[in-house]
């Protein structure tokens, strides 16, 4: 306040231009009080966020978790399935194969048996 009445202000200037400035860097100062208080409020509201945050993360792991083991089942039944359908075409091939091999085999049996035949008969050997 010396400082303005040194620079010409009255009494009353000075105490009035002291308390303005008092009144105005006492609103728009933040003191550690204030920051203590802000950085309380925060933390809560951090911690408040991590919570919710948490319980929707677990809600869809859970979530996750059934869908992927629904999968599974489904993919374990439909290997199954397909897995049986192949050894039964498979059981089909090998029983459709094996009656071609024997008829060839007894085709060609006969068949050699014709020509031995006809040979024998063609020497004389056979009547």
């Amino acid at each position: 306040m010396d400082r303005l009445k040194t620079g010409g202000f009255s009494d009353d200037q000075a105490r009035a231009s002291a308390e303005a400035l008092a009144g105005a860097l006492s609103e728009t100062v933040a003191t550690s009080g204030h920051l203590s208080a802000v950085e309380t409020k925060l933390g809560g509201e951090i911690s408040a966020v991590e919570t919710k945050l948490g319980g929707e993360i677990s809600a869809v792991e859970t979530k996750l978790v059934a869908q992927i083991s629904a999968v599974e089942t489904k993919l374990s039944a439909e290997i199954a399935t397909t897995a049986a359908t192949l050894r039964a075409e498979i059981e089909k091939s090998k029983n459709s194969l094996l009656i071609w091999l024997i008829g060839l085999i007894v085709g060609s049996t006969i068949t050699i048996s014709g020509v031995i035949l006809a040979a024998l008969r063609a020497f004389g050997k056979v009547p």
